[in-house]
């Protein structure tokens, strides 16, 4: 819901307004279709300011990767613990359903996302990893200053994943055999020894692209988790939700991207793989969400079976 300051400041940005369609409300936050006179804008509010200072910054210096399909950043708002931007409105609606696509169509999509997600590449390599705040500072998941960069490839992936196996430990979530094997994933490691920093969008996925009728991207939008990361950790949300549910769809993606890392960096792969379970694990109990959690627990298990989950 749209609160009293919030709607106070959208009266002096734009004028008089209305919602013309309410897209999202979720544990993270609310998003509006909103219409003053023949214009139509975005509204996003975050509930957690570190994904808006994150997604400012990505507004500021990395979106362009993403041509004309990436709406522009018109006004940024805060109130005490309120945050939230205004964007441009862009065509399209969400193809999320993308499973109903024909298989032509599906391989087209796919195709052209790859193609966009490649364009990340050209920002060039970074020796510094982890996520940066709109004023430039380096931050953890938390949104503390963490004071410098963490240049390491190795120190990075082990705090992010000791970090969050020692939290789902100690909430019990997961069995002694289950907390064992995730433990043991800290085996490769060494496989990140040397591994180039790189500018990645870890949400890069089909809920988040714009489709027309003929299922044609003609959008892209949220962009709260571009960090400096390694490469392979782009790739696996798309892994899990959606190259594993529709055929083709990971051949025609890094056909247009080049080159597939998951699959000739699979030691790396496992490791986020883990980490990404334990993270919905947690998140899944912070927001008391089931679904969640059961999704964290299926991947620690289908890992201890199979290399891909």
């Amino acid at each position: 819901m749209i609160s009293t300051s919030c709607n106070d400041w959208l009266r002096s940005t734009v004028g008089e307004y209305r919602i013309i369609r309410t897209l999202k409300i979720n544990q993270r936050g609310e998003v509006y279709c909103i219409g003053c006179g023949k214009e139509k804008y975005i509204l996003k509010l975050h509930n957690n300011n570190i994904y808006w200072r994150t997604e400012i910054q990505s507004y500021k210096y990395w979106v362009s990767a993403y041509e004309q399909y990436a709406p522009k950043l018109l006004h940024i708002y805060k109130n005490n613990d309120e945050y939230g931007i205004l964007i441009s409105w862009l065509p399209g609606q969400s193809a999320e359903n993308v499973m109903e696509l024909t298989k032509r169509k599906t391989y087209e999509l796919f195709r052209t996302a790859g193609t966009l997600s490649k364009n990340l590449l050209n920002f060039g390599k970074f020796n510094h990893f982890g996520r940066i705040d709109d004023d430039g500072k380096f931050i953890d998941y938390q949104g503390q200053d963490i004071g410098q960069a963490i240049y390491n490839p190795v120190l990075y992936m082990e705090h992010q994943y000791i970090s969050i196996l020692t939290h789902v430990k100690n909430i019990e979530v997961l069995s002694s055999n289950d907390i064992r094997f995730a433990k043991a994933l800290l085996t490769y490691l060494n496989k990140y020894n040397g591994e180039e920093s790189y500018i990645v969008n870890t949400d890069f996925l089909p809920s988040n692209w714009l489709i027309d009728q003929k299922g044609k991207l003609t959008g892209v939008f949220d962009f709260e988790h571009i960090v400096f990361d390694c490469e392979v950790d782009a790739f696996i949300h798309l892994w899990l939700d959606y190259f594993n549910n529709i055929k083709g769809s990971e051949e025609a993606f890094f056909e247009g991207y080049g080159t597939n890392p998951i699959r000739s960096k699979p030691e790396q792969a496992r490791l986020y793989f883990g980490l990404y379970a334990l993270h919905d694990i947690s998140f899944g109990v912070e927001t008391n969400n089931q679904e969640f959690i059961n999704h964290g627990i299926h991947v620690i298990r289908t890992l201890q079976k199979h290399e891909f989950p």
